[in-house]
């Protein structure tokens, strides 16, 4: 089955992509769900998964820059997996720029800003943050993006931040 596939700054991508929340626990939910999830999807689970995906045509995966992840991915990969990884920046890593470098050192084919940091310096008023993470994207050569919790804030920033895609949900998240 072939899904049909799109360009995000020349980088084509299934037009249904494969989300990563579920695998890293991250509901958005109160209670025990994050932990429920993260019990449901060990990393054969996500093999599985992810295997099952490109079977069904979906080329492209969302998911966090962290150890977790990344070490599923390549487990995935070395198995014969191909699924393109969209990588997004995890927030509890020390620094961005570092997060970034690792996270197309280690095979993402494009990098968007974790939503919640972006609220927040978007909040605060401090743009030259994400510009400067922006700029550690595209220097690596991948399409670089934000994600975000609040449209409105995406409206404005196309206008006002070099970004080559939005990840943006239309509800308030937390």
């Amino acid at each position: 089955m072939a899904i049909p596939e799109v360009t995000i700054a020349g980088l084509p991508v299934s037009r249904l992509i494969v989300g990563g929340n579920p695998f890293s626990g991250n509901s958005h939910q109160p209670g025990g769900v994050n932990q429920e999830m993260r019990d449901y999807y060990t990393t054969a689970r996500v093999i599985e998964v992810l295997g099952r995906c490109e079977s069904l045509g979906i080329t492209t995966f969302v998911g966090r820059a962290d150890a977790h992840i990344i070490r599923v991915l390549h487990e995935y990969w070395n198995a014969g997996g191909g699924i393109r990884w969209i990588a997004q920046t995890a927030p509890e890593m020390r620094s961005v720029d570092d997060n970034i470098r690792r996270a197309v050192g280690e095979g993402a084919r494009a990098v968007y800003i974790h939503g919640g940091w972006f609220d927040e310096r978007w909040e605060a008023g401090n743009l030259a943050e994400v510009e400067g993470a922006l700029a550690t994207i595209g220097s690596l050569r991948v399409p670089a993006g934000i994600a975000g919790h609040i449209p409105e804030y995406h409206l404005a920033a196309a206008h006002r931040l070099a970004a080559d895609f939005h990840m943006v949900c239309c509800y308030r998240c937390g």
